[in-house]
């Protein structure tokens, strides 16, 4: 004669299958895509963007800081070339430190400004307007800005006020767009695409995957 299984038994059987059915779904859904790879996707892309930051993005910041800077340098080189009382501002500025040619330098520091700003906004000639500028920024350091900074300070507080410089922060800058070049939107890029130098793998992506399938 059949005996009916107790209760207590049956919970016990039950709930390792139940354990089981659950795992079991778990892992279909990992290996047709489901919900649960989705999050783990998601939190992949997340750590990656938190850990190495988006190609994509910086193309955005490049473009953003090379018009921002070219726009701020043909205002400010503008100003000094063809506003009176901007030029003779520059004119005394450039007489305070040893120049032997103040006139001249300032019509130098002046057109190097708007030129070199102005080719910046479209982005041609990028690397060479933004070594002009660093060059200019450093004799502008150097020659003006550096008596600014009170000598009878500690290292620390003179560093801080040296970094609080805007010069020091547009060296910065230039040597990043240096690095990264002007970008997909300039006319250095066009340049460089009809000239065919951006067709196949680049030399560094070359060494890359040479390395890769060694190892």
């Amino acid at each position: 004669m059949h005996r009916p299984v107790p209760d207590e038994l049956h919970d016990v059987i039950a709930q390792p299958a139940a354990a089981a059915f659950a795992a079991g779904c778990l892992t279909m859904q990992v290996l047709t895509g489901g919900p649960a790879e989705e999050e783990v996707i998601k939190a992949d892309a997340l750590m990656r963007f938190i850990l190495s930051g988006n190609r994509s993005l910086e193309e955005f910041a490049v473009l953003l800081a090379r018009i921002s800077l070219g726009v701020f340098f043909a205002i400010s080189g503008g100003n000094k070339l063809f506003v009176a009382s901007q030029h003779k501002l520059m004119y005394e500025t450039m007489s305070v430190p040893v120049s032997p040619f103040p006139h001249v330098m300032t019509y130098v520091v002046s057109s190097v400004e708007f030129v070199c700003g102005c080719l910046l906004i479209i982005g041609l000639l990028s690397t060479l307007c933004c070594v002009a500028f660093i060059i200019d920024m450093i004799v502008a350091i150097t020659t003006v800005l550096l008596a600014t900074i009170t000598k009878a300070l500690s290292f620390i507080d003179w560093l801080d006020d040296f970094l609080y410089l805007p010069e020091v922060m547009y060296i910065i800058i230039f040597l990043w767009l240096i690095s990264s070049g002007p970008g997909r939107l300039s006319v250095d890029h066009w340049i460089a695409l009809r000239s065919g130098l951006l067709d196949g793998v680049s030399a560094d992506q070359r060494d890359t995957q040479a390395v890769g399938s060694r190892g």
